[in-house]
């Protein structure tokens, strides 16, 4: 399986259909069956999700013949493990399918009309730019570009013939030469499917920013437009104490969604293709403006700086608080930023070829699945590309596919048309995120607060969300922990016992992704008896180190640690209730962690959101009269990323030196909470219910 899975990542982004792209410039033929489906390697016995002729707007199922949902956040596969095994490690999903669909799908409804701007007069024919202080241009591969002539000039930079230096780290890809049918729908390429040409077309090149404005940088640099040089940032690195990154201040006032203004580049944005994903966005109430004139930026030999002028005066006219693309819209923001006539927040849905850093200083939420039949990039590559970005001021919205449970996924990865940002408002919620004048990331975890009803985060707030605030209800000696039984039993009339109780018979706001077995009876289940752990020596000698360690780690990164936010209530089923609740040490062992499902998100011991996940999957720990029990543990979660069957027990950079803390199965609406050290979790309490 380690092989399989290594053999499935190594391969790096894939091209269209019958052609392979590579980063030097060069391009290659490879076999393509009849229904215009390429028939690269793949993980498996055969290959997954091939094509059809015709593409639906949410495209085709991955995975064959087996069973899987629509979207990220709406497959629903009754029972998943709760933990992992050391077996686990070996367990991974396939990898994403290298279908693509054909360019020719039909639209599945009007264009909404009246949103954008009238069409503006026929752009101006390209100029050439002479100015030694141009930006410069995209160019195709990894050789310099070529420089730029009129018939006057002896070179683009005036001095020996080279073109003035990159914005960019590394080399990008020509926007002619990407995918030229990859888009989300717009009515520009609903024509028959065209075969990219392995051609070089000309230099793409971009409108210089006016004198004197500072370009925002890729990979850590400046350039100032009053003297066309680029040079590094080299300053030393600040002391301990200065390293917290002040970021911008919050909008004042309340924030309202009807007051926010946000441009979208109409360019592969669907609006006739996945017309959904701009409806969802216009009923979120923003006041909104959609680029309608832009062009497909993918066809052969297409100059970027014509139309760029087009877009930066909409953008001077709408004034816009946000600006958003998606598919091959990318190309426009690429060359936008590298114009440096937009340094505010961004939203890219699809990561485009061309990009291939972060400006600096610029907020930028960009989202990406797994299964994209377009854009195909390992996630470790993408997670590299968004920390080229500023800390905090940067989110990576993924989705990707669990473990194989049985013969199918218990969640799936987006494709191209991303169908997770469809649910639960999770479109404008990114979009909020970006507009939040903060960390993006955590303000979406913040948002996550509204799929748990305020009943129950009321009851956990009155429980307290740091292991020695629980240490207050404590009826042991001295309140110690150190006596030598460790179970109390909650007194029912209390108002302890009545919290606790809120949190178990708790049901989410919105339907759960995974199968939900007669919701209407958990309400009348009975309760025999509520117990509190009062375990002092784990207590003392694990939750609480790695509690404090936590939040140092957390402050370090110029955040503020927050009980409730880094710290949640959630459920664990286990046969071996007692030897958890006992253990003087930890009652967690995360890597040797039992699991008759492998680890479907990765290595670690697996808590659920809500009681009734615990329940349906048959977690419980069944004692001899058929009652049942399970435990309601405070996790410490810091900030998580999303869990990936192929994660060794390491979780991924977040920025720096600085990782994840935990991982979770939705980065949109969590439900399942994995966490890798054993101090991340304390048993607070042991429900026996029938």
């Amino acid at each position: 399986g380690a092989s399989n899975a290594a053999a499935g990542d190594a391969r790096g982004p894939r091209s269209p259909p019958g052609r392979v792209d590579s980063l030097a410039g060069g391009s290659a033929e490879v076999p393509v069956d009849k229904d215009g489906t390429g028939v690269g390697p793949h993980t498996g016995g055969s290959p997954i999700g091939a094509s059809s002729a015709k593409a639906s707007p949410t495209g085709p199922s991955p995975g064959g013949s087996l069973p899987s949902a629509a979207s990220q956040d709406c497959s629903k596969t009754p029972g998943q493990s709760m933990t992992a095994d050391a077996g686990g490690l070996n367990q991974v999903g396939l990898s994403p399918s290298a279908a693509a669909g054909a360019a020719d799908a039909t639209p599945t409804s009007p264009s909404p009309g009246g949103l954008g701007h009238a069409a503006p007069p026929d752009p101006p024919s390209p100029q050439r730019d002479r100015s030694p202080t141009a930006p410069p241009s995209l160019s195709t591969g990894g050789a310099p570009s070529p420089p730029q002539r009129d018939g006057n000039s002896d070179s683009a930079d005036g001095q020996d013939g080279q073109p003035p230096p990159s914005l960019f780290t590394s080399a990008m890809p020509a926007v002619g030469a990407a995918s030229v049918n990859a888009d989300q729908g717009d009515d520009a390429d609903a024509a028959a499917p065209q075969q990219p040409r392995p051609v070089s077309p000309p230099p793409i090149s971009v409108k210089p920013p006016p004198a004197g404005l500072t370009v925002p940088m890729f990979g850590g640099s400046t350039a100032s437009s009053a003297s066309g040089a680029v040079s590094p940032a080299r300053t030393a690195s600040p002391a301990p104490s200065a390293q917290r990154r002040t970021l911008e201040p919050p909008p004042t006032g309340p924030y309202d969604r009807t007051q926010q203004r946000v441009l979208i580049v109409g360019s592969g944005f669907g609006m006739e293709l996945n017309p959904a994903q701009y409806q969802v966005v216009a009923n979120a109430g923003f006041q909104i403006h959609v680029v309608k004139t832009l062009p497909n930026p993918e066809s052969p030999e297409f100059p970027v700086n014509t139309f760029l002028p087009t877009l930066i005066r909409d953008i001077e006219a709408f004034k816009p608080h946000l600006v958003v693309s998606a598919s091959k819209g990318g190309a426009y923001m690429t060359a936008l930023w590298q114009s440096g006539r937009w340094t505010g927040p961004c939203v890219i849905i699809n990561r485009h070829p061309t990009l291939i850093g972060l400006p600096k200083g610029v907020t930028v939420v960009l989202c990406h699945g797994s299964n994209d039949e377009y854009y195909q990039y390992r996630r470790g590559d993408i997670e590299a590309l968004v920390r080229s970005g500023s800390p905090n001021r940067t989110l990576f919205y993924y989705t990707g596919n669990s473990g194989l449970l049985g013969r199918g996924y218990t969640r799936e990865g987006d494709r191209h048309n991303m169908a997770s940002l469809l649910s639960y408002d999770c479109l404008p919620r990114l979009l909020d995120a970006a507009m939040c004048g903060g960390d993006p990331e955590i303000h979406l975890m913040l948002s996550w607060n509204r799929f748990v009803t305020a009943e129950r985060l009321a009851s956990e707030e009155w429980l307290g969300y740091s292991p020695h605030a629980l240490r207050r209800l404590w009826e042991s000696r001295d309140q110690k922990g150190m006596d030598d039984n460790v179970l109390f039993t909650v007194d029912p009339s209390s108002e302890e016992y009545a919290h606790v109780e809120i949190c178990f018979r708790a049901q989410p706001t919105v339907p759960r992704a995974y199968h939900d077995m007669n919701p209407g009876m958990w309400a009348h289940l009975d309760i025999f008896k509520i117990e509190r752990v009062e375990n002092g020596m784990q207590e003392d000698g694990n939750a609480e180190p790695y509690y404090r360690s936590l939040a140092r780690g957390i402050e370090n990164q110029g955040l503020e640690f927050s009980p409730g936010l880094h710290t949640k209530w959630a459920w664990h089923g286990s046969s071996a209730v007692e030897d958890i609740v006992s253990n003087p040490i930890s009652g967690f062992q995360p890597l040797m962690s039992g699991s008759r499902a492998s680890a479907l998100w990765g290595p670690g011991t697996y808590f659920a959101r809500d009681a009734k996940y615990v329940y349906d999957g048959g977690f419980c720990k069944i004692l001899p009269d058929g009652s049942k029990q399970m435990l309601l543990c405070l996790l410490m979660t810091g900030i998580p990323c999303l869990g990936d069957p192929s994660h060794p027990g390491v979780l991924p950079i977040r920025h720096g030196r600085h990782r994840y803390n935990s991982s979770v199965d939705c980065l949109s609406n969590p439900e399942i909470y994995v966490t890798q050290n054993p101090g991340a979790a304390y048993p607070a309490y042991v429900i026996t219910f029938a």
